[in-house]
């Protein structure tokens, strides 16, 4: 079963995914540059200082703000 949360309270080194949701265009851009899109399986590999988190998609590893991660709705992967 998967289970829906924000990034935000997502679990720490679980694969998760991006759920579909409405997010502003250019923030959607941004993300798809990382490889980040609804279905690609990622973990959320810690916390920044600042709140946000840092993300793994596939080799890449990128730092996401606090209010994005409490924007962002994801599931964990099956």
């Amino acid at each position: 079963m998967k289970i829906e949360s924000t990034l935000w309270d997502a679990p720490l080194h679980a694969a998760l995914e991006l759920a579909p949701g409405p997010l502003p265009q250019e923030v959607s851009r941004r993300l798809v540059a990382f490889g980040l899109r609804p279905g690609v399986t990622f973990w959320a590999l810690g916390r920044t200082s600042g709140g946000g988190r840092v993300i793994r998609v596939d080799q890449t590893r990128v730092a996401l703000g606090s209010q994005l991660c409490k924007d962002l709705m994801v599931r964990t992967a099956a």
